[in-house]
């Protein structure tokens, strides 16, 4: 496993390359052939799923209900073949290009003080809401209900290499990654798929 774990993978059918689209700041993740996929910004990543957008990214960082806000004001930059967002508290959000997709990882440096399982909290905003399907399943849904893309195949790999037990939640209109960390040597590093279906890149 190690640093490039990815977090979640984005799946459009395209080939994609990281750089800066139309000349802006703001790194951008691009089909090759089409235009942006995704925009990068200290927010998170805006991403076309079909005509729909949404943008993700860690928000909060904690145990349990104690959870703090993560750092919005550091840019992404540009790393090699990966766009990186430093979230302060030993988080690290990146992005990288892939044959079939962006790849979206975040590797956690520390663990957050208190007890219970470490919770990640990702803020989805735009055009679609996170909806609880199973333990490994998160489903992105419009406003009619139609699934739109999935988060699932959660995996979390601690420095040791050792597979540590982690689940999806919903709750309070966010997606959280929860995981048990005990004895785990840090820094963790985590890993489920987000799958836009093909009917999402192709209906409107």
């Amino acid at each position: 496993m190690g640093p490039s774990a990815s977090w979640w993978w984005l799946w459009t059918g395209l080939t994609f390359v990281v750089g800066c689209a139309g000349g802006q700041d703001a790194p951008s993740v691009a089909g090759l052939g089409g235009g942006p996929v995704a925009t990068l910004a200290a927010g998170g990543a805006t991403i076309a799923i079909g005509p729909r957008t949404v943008t993700l990214a860690a928000a909060r960082f904690g145990r349990g209900d104690a959870l703090r806000p993560l750092g919005t004001g550091h840019r992404p930059s540009e790393v090699g073949p990966e766009v990186r967002i430093d979230r302060g508290d030993g988080i690290v959000e990146w992005w990288r290009a892939r044959p079939h997709g962006l790849e979206h990882g975040v590797i956690v440096g520390e663990p957050p003080p208190g007890e219970g399982e470490v919770a990640i909290e990702l803020a989805i905003d735009g055009d679609l809401r996170p909806r609880a399907a199973s333990p490994d399943v998160v489903e992105l849904v419009d406003a009619s209900g139609r699934v739109r893309a999935t988060y699932a195949h959660l995996v979390v790999d601690d420095a040791a290499g050792r597979r540590l037990p982690a689940r999806l939640a919903v709750e309070g209109g966010h997606a959280r990654v929860l995981v048990h960390d005990e004895g785990a040597a840090y820094p963790l590093y985590v890993d489920p798929l987000l799958v836009a279906t093909e009917e999402a890149m192709l209906l409107p």
